[in-house]
C-alpha cells in the first residue's frame, strides 16, 4: 500500500515515515542524536513532494514484538531500532520486517547495523536516507 501511494501521480505531498524505536530504559541522548541527525539530513535534501515525518516509539524491554505496525508498512517506511534486549534480538532474528531497518549496537543477520560512537546516530540516519 505504501509503495502504491509513493508511485501515484498526485499533487499532494507524500510521506515517508521514519521510526526511531527505543526502550524506556534507553539513554535519551542516543535517541536525541538520531532524531537530530535525521532532521539535518532531511533538511539538507533537495526540495521534493515527499515529506519525512519522524515518529519516536518507546517500548518496554522485551516487548518489541508488541509494537503495532512493526510487521506492516502501515505505520513506518523505515526505522532505526536501538537498545534492544536479547529477547528483542531473537524476535528480530526470526521475523521479517518489510521496510529498511538499521540497528544500533546490535549485529543481527539481515539488518544493517551501526555501533555507537559520537556519529552512530548520524550514520544510521544516512543509511536510511540512502536506502530511500
Amino acid at each position: 500500500m505504501a509503495a502504491r501511494r509513493l508511485r501515484s501521480v498526485t499533487t499532494q505531498q507524500q510521506q515517508i515515515v521514519i521510526g526511531v524505536i527505543t526502550s524506556f530504559e534507553s539513554p535519551l541522548q542516543l535517541t536525541s542524536h538520531a532524531v537530530h541527525a535525521l532532521q539535518n539530513l532531511i533538511d539538507s535534501s533537495p526540495p521534493s513532494h515527499v515529506s519525512h515525518p519522524i515518529a519516536i516509539e518507546m517500548i518496554h524491554s522485551d516487548k518489541l514484538h508488541q509494537l503495532p505496525g512493526l510487521l506492516t508498512t502501515d505505520r513506518f517506511h523505515a526505522a532505526i531500532i536501538t537498545n534492544t534486549t536479547p529477547v528483542d534480538d531473537n524476535f528480530l532474528r526470526t521475523t521479517h520486517i518489510p521496510f529498511p531497518v538499521v540497528l544500533v549496537n546490535r549485529a543481527i543477520d539481515g539488518y544493517d547495523s551501526v555501533f555507537e560512537n559520537p556519529t552512530a546516530a548520524e550514520a544510521a540516519a544516512a543509511i536510511l536516507i540512502n536506502l530511500k
